[in-house]
């Protein structure tokens, strides 16, 4: 286990430190102040954040949807009008994540292309998850509006979410046009679709 103070972890993770003066900058949230009390300590040791900071960014996230994330930043997504995950039937897109702190892997898994959503998950440690569509989209969004650096622009990754029809949701691609959410089987194998992860609470 183990804590750490949000001052000492951007210490540590230098520009892979997004806090929660930017999540309310960049989408829009006006948190409360009981919602702030969840961002007083980060859920990882130094240690831990050591370890991660060339490979993760820690991200304050918001209790926003994929859909919310959307609204706040359309201009960056790659559907500029009605995307396939707005229709009612997604109900993903609209389920809100809770606010917190998020260590989130900079790149796809190693090694995790071509293999199924099965073989993906066999490689993550005890210690890694598959973070959400939201947390993803609002860590990769963040992390571009401070500090211009693309994550994923040439590959993309899947999600813990399932569209309404049992496919599995991917995101990357995150070039010029805009972030790209698609949906794919699980147990096909794309060459350019990876698996993202992210830290457990400790």
């Amino acid at each position: 286990g183990g804590t750490t103070t949000p001052e000492i972890a951007s210490q540590i993770m230098g520009d892979n430190f997004h806090g929660i003066d930017a999540l309310e900058r960049h989408l829009g949230v006006k948190l409360s102040a009981k919602s702030k009390k969840l961002f007083l300590t980060v859920p990882f040791s130094a240690e831990v954040l050591q370890a991660c900071r060339e490979t993760h960014m820690l991200v304050a996230c918001g209790p926003l949807s994929l859909l919310d994330v959307r609204q706040a930043q359309t201009g960056l997504f790659y559907a500029k009008s009605e995307p396939w995950y707005g229709q009612p039937s997604e109900q993903f897109a609209r389920s809100k994540v809770k606010a917190g702190w998020q260590l989130v892997r900079k790149n796809p898994v190693p090694d995790s292309t071509s293999k199924t959503w099965d073989e993906q998950n066999a490689l993550l440690a005890a210690v890694e998850q598959v973070p959400s569509a939201s947390v993803l989209a609002q860590a990769i969004l963040i992390h571009y509006l401070e500090t211009e650096e693309r994550l994923f622009e040439q590959i993309y990754v899947r999600v813990s979410d399932v569209g309404s029809d049992g496919s599995r949701v991917y995101l990357g691609y995150f070039d010029e046009d805009g972030l790209h959410v698609y949906r794919y089987w699980g147990d096909r194998r794309g060459g350019n679709v990876g698996l993202s992860s992210s830290r457990k609470f400790s």
